[in-house]
């Protein structure tokens, strides 16, 4: 953590209206890990905790949004901002479950229902009441090792503000090539990949050949009303008192 502390910059991001949108949705991803090295030496050190801390923290530099805060602009335009002096650090987390059986659970199905009570609440998406705030953790990460070494649950969920499907996954696959680098290094480096957070690159590629709007559409989004105009100008923070949580 110190290392992306130290070398990570303060800068923004400007987000586009459709990720505003998504601000109060997050992307959940379960990932079930099976040791099948039993009876050998590496059996009780499977997918090492100080391992995947450090690649963790080593590929948020390239994915600083992670620490950033939702703002908006004097006109109310979205952006991420990233402090250097203040960072809005992702939740990162790694303890065992000594109750939780991995040959059980791969047995279900890998079905959730057999996971702890308290799980999703203590360890899943945020509540609705932060949905969109600059509170909100754009980053939720934890690492439950089942009894006796037998397997690993990596539970991610990223803000879809800051990611999309594509996004998402490319943090998971650049996570996952930190943690075998780290392992078994074979190269001085981790392999540098090209990864940008610049939402303006997919302009040059958008057509300006646009088809006419549809009716409906064009009556909801592009004439507009007072209602439209009023959530359009109200700033990413105070959009929440629309949601209601889930019961």
């Amino acid at each position: 953590m110190d290392q992306f502390i130290s070398t990570v910059k303060s800068q923004t991001f400007p987000i586009h209206g459709f990720d505003e949108l998504t601000s109060s949705i997050y992307i959940p991803g379960y990932y079930w890990f099976e040791n099948t090295s039993r009876g050998t030496s590496s059996w009780a050190a499977f997918m090492p905790p100080e391992i995947l801390r450090c690649s963790f923290y080593r590929v948020l530099q390239d994915f600083p949004l992670l620490a950033g805060r939702f703002r908006n602009d004097k006109n109310s335009r979205g952006f991420v901002d990233v402090d250097g002096n203040n960072l809005n650090m992702p939740v990162y987390t790694d303890s065992d479950w000594n109750t939780v059986d991995f040959k059980h659970l791969k047995g279900s199905g890998f079905d959730t229902h057999l996971l702890p009570e308290n799980f999703t609440d203590a360890c899943g998406i945020p509540s609705a009441s932060i949905f969109g705030t600059a509170s909100a953790k754009l980053g939720i990460f934890h690492v439950r090792r089942c009894k006796d070494y037998g397997g690993v649950l990596v539970f991610a969920s990223i803000a879809h503000a800051v990611v999309d499907g594509f996004g998402y996954f490319a943090f998971m696959n650049r996570w996952a090539e930190a943690s075998r680098w780290m392992h078994k290094p074979c190269l001085d480096e981790l392999p540098k990949r090209t990864i940008s957070h610049d939402r303006a690159i997919h302009d040059d590629y958008i057509s300006q050949e646009t088809d006419a709007l549809d009716e409906q559409t064009l009556e909801a989004a592009a004439t507009g009303n007072a209602m439209t105009r009023f959530l359009s100008w109200l700033p990413i923070d105070k959009r929440n008192i629309f949601y209601k949580p889930v019961t």
